[in-house]
């Protein structure tokens, strides 16, 4: 039997991790031991996307950060991701057609 996601802690990406057009998204759950992305990330189109808060692990991201195109999450919650990261963030943070915040 296989593992869940939250069973197997995954902790590190050796390329690019993409996140693109689920519709029953509401966060990233089971991604809490992630630390490090060796290319870009991306999450796109995911309507019903309302925290990043399970990603707060994560340092380092080699290539762009791109999250947009998720009606329900919040620019706040990118922004503090973008931030948390700093010069772990090895390309551009970019953003838009997100939600608009509280």
């Amino acid at each position: 039997m296989g593992e869940s996601m939250t069973e197997a802690a995954l902790s590190i990406v050796g390329g690019s991790l993409r996140i693109l057009d689920n519709e029953s998204l509401t966060s990233p759950a089971g991604l809490e031991s992630l630390s490090s992305i060796g290319g870009e990330l991306s999450m796109e189109g995911n309507p019903v996307l309302t925290s990043l808060a399970e990603m707060e692990g994560l340092s380092t991201v080699e290539g762009d950060l791109t999250i947009a195109s998720n009606s329900s999450l919040c620019d706040d919650e990118v922004i503090a991701l973008c931030t948390a990261l700093g010069v772990g963030l090895g390309g551009s943070c970019s953003y838009s057609g997100n939600g608009s915040c509280p």
